[in-house]
């Protein structure tokens, strides 16, 4: 079997333990690398710090061999040229077999601003 390369892609930290890390957790348990990037610190859901902390936690949990920061603040997504670049740089280092990412429809606008960015660098 070829082990793959996956990218999930959340506006905040929590976000992708939410909506997919037991797909994660999955696929690394059968030594497939996962990758996340992570867009904002998450500072309008409390502490930043702590958020950080807690999604690092999360990556020994999940198996995630990286997460890539996106340095953008909370609640303040919008697609643009900046933010489709940022993920486009992460794309081509991490060579994904596939991304998982926010439900383009979905109620939070950094997460519906994040999917169409992500469809833009794909």
């Amino acid at each position: 079997m070829k082990l793959m390369e996956i990218l999930a892609i959340g506006a905040h930290p929590d976000d992708i333990e939410f909506g997919c890390g037991g797909t994660l957790y999955k696929y690394t348990a059968k030594g497939h690398e996962a990758h996340l990037m992570i867009m904002t610190r998450g500072d309008q859901g409390g502490e930043p710090e702590v958020r950080k902390t807690e999604q690092e936690a999360s990556q020994t949990i999940l198996g995630i061999d990286r997460i890539y920061w996106g340095d953008y603040w909370d609640t303040q997504l919008e697609v643009d040229k900046e933010m489709i670049n940022k993920i486009e740089r992460v794309i081509a280092d991490v060579r994904p077999d596939f991304i998982l990412t926010h439900f383009p429809y979905d109620t939070h606008q950094d997460h519906r601003h994040l999917a169409q960015a992500t469809i833009s660098a794909t």
